[in-house]
């Protein structure tokens, strides 16, 4: 039997006040946080400490709700409350090594403007092709990324000969309340985003346009964040109505089976979906932030109560995958902060057979927590 631990391993102060959002660089290296102070913070770790490497202050006139590294880690984007996006670019050190712990510097490449309202969130495509925005005024736009005078065959992490700008490729308004977030699949063009109007909406490229050709809508409240698993087959999403809901298509089995799965393919697959589980009773406030890690199928939750929570799919016949999946929860952290916890992010890396996760608060503090799966002996 598996003994689980979440144990903290460092917390981050900086931040004047709350935070809203934490996210991990593809690097694994970099943590970036933002806030209600208007500043980004990019954390790394040097020798056996945490260090802030840069404060980005200089993009918003207001709170910064969300940010997302591409993911070639080229660009970080943010979305503000002043009704704006920014994407900003690192400049290279004299070396032209940016790949390092040392002090970055970053600039805002491009100012993203159109939301009447409040961004909420942002996402990058899995090509960074796409990128998605959302916002109070309940419209998601679709931008599309176009790099200037870039060589075709640059390799990826060379930087841009000149700056890269934005086209708005689409603005879909299937909504009626407030966007809270987007999140697009791990492998295909499939964007999806949650509201205040309980609804789940996914939207397709077609020919030149974007269309929503399905809506999930069983939560009794809010839907705050939704996240796919690392396949790309299942969806997790938390609500205010303080459930955590695993969805699937019906025609899942042949998502599974079908080789070179495009986009359009996937949506013609994924028009009905199902709710395979519904896990009640574990946060009693309100559920603001899911993440699915890719590397151990963990799904890692947080809220209004202040806790931590991962549950983990089990298989009923790991030698069947068609047989059906249950999830349990299999490890918690009660008053993991002081205030809500408003954001969580699995590292993409695993260590030492120890998977590293991070948390922002209300409470302006960034915490690391190291989460553990230990072996137990068999006695005889």
């Amino acid at each position: 039997m598996d003994k689980y631990e979440i144990k903290l391993e460092k917390t981050l102060s900086g931040h004047i006040e709350r935070i809203w959002c934490v996210r991990w660089h593809p690097n694994g290296r970099w943590l970036a946080s933002c806030g209600a102070d208007r500043t980004i913070k990019i954390w790394s770790k040097e020798g056996d400490e945490w260090k802030c490497l840069s404060t980005l202050n200089d993009g918003h006139q207001r709170t910064i709700r969300f940010i997302a590294w591409s993911h070639d880690g080229r660009f970080l984007a943010s979305a503000s409350f002043d009704g704006t996006t920014c994407i900003w670019h690192q400049k290279t050190n004299e070396n032209g090594d940016d790949d390092n712990n040392e002090p970055m510097e970053w600039t805002v490449m491009v100012s993203l403007e159109g939301h009447e309202n409040e961004v909420k969130g942002v996402a990058w495509s899995p090509d960074d092709t796409f990128l998605a925005t959302c916002s109070r005024d309940k419209s998601v736009w679709i931008w599309e990324k176009i790099e200037v005078g870039r060589e075709a065959d640059c390799d990826l992490n060379d930087r841009p000969n000149e700056e890269a700008f934005f086209e708005c490729s689409s603005v879909q308004t299937e909504h009626s309340q407030d966007v809270k977030c987007v999140v697009w699949h791990p492998k295909l063009n499939i964007l999806s985003s949650s509201s205040f109007d309980n609804q789940i909406n996914l939207y397709c490229q077609n020919d030149d346009d974007w269309n929503c050709y399905t809506q999930l809508n069983q939560h009794e409240s809010t839907v705050w964040s939704v996240a796919f698993n690392p396949e790309g087959t299942r969806i997790v999403s938390v609500s205010a109505d303080e459930s955590i809901k695993i969805w699937q298509p019906k025609n899942y089995n042949d998502l599974i089976d079908e080789p070179k799965l495009t986009a359009k393919r996937y949506s013609e697959l994924t028009i009905k979906w199902t709710i395979i589980a519904s896990l009640s009773g574990y946060h009693h406030w309100p559920i603001y932030d899911v993440h699915w890690s890719s590397v151990e199928n963990l799904i890692l939750t947080a809220g209004a109560d202040n806790s931590l929570r991962v549950f983990k799919q089990f298989q009923n016949d790991q030698n069947d995958p068609y047989s059906s999946v249950r999830f349990r929860q299999i490890q918690f952290k009660s008053e993991a902060h002081e205030q809500d916890i408003n954001s969580i992010h699995w590292n993409p890396l695993m260590k030492n057979n120890q998977l590293l996760f991070a948390s922002g608060s209300d409470d302006g503090l960034v915490q690391l927590w190291l989460f553990e799966q230990q072996q137990q002996q068999q006695q005889e």
